[in-house]
């Protein structure tokens, strides 16, 4: 029988035999069609990506370069139509694909 060992976001941690390593299970989120649309063309909706990576080597700090981007990615998806409890998510998984090493390893 499994058992939660933790949980956080959309990952779970089970435990499904004693020592043996837990299961994580990550629940992908349920989207809609224009933000899965927005996901997978998220290099066209963040315009140049020099410009925007100069910007980013401006900052010396990883979290000054991850509050930038957050910052940025929020202002590109401003007029798009994304759901509030999704905004977060999309946002993760843009800077995750397009600015690897900028950010968190999230979904």
């Amino acid at each position: 029988m499994a058992r939660l060992i933790e949980s956080y976001g959309n990952v779970k941690i089970m435990e499904v035999d004693k020592g043996s390593l837990p299961l994580y299970i990550v629940i992908y989120p349920d989207f809609s069609d224009d933000e899965v649309s927005i996901i997978h063309n998220s290099r066209e909706l963040m315009g140049d990506y020099r410009t925007v990576l100069k910007r980013v080597e401006l900052f010396e700090t990883s979290a000054e370069k991850e509050d930038f981007l957050i910052g940025h990615i929020k202002t590109q998806l401003k007029n798009k139509n994304i759901s509030p409890e999704n905004l977060d998510r999309i946002v993760s998984m843009i800077m995750d694909e397009i600015f690897m090493g900028c950010g968190r390893i999230g979904i």
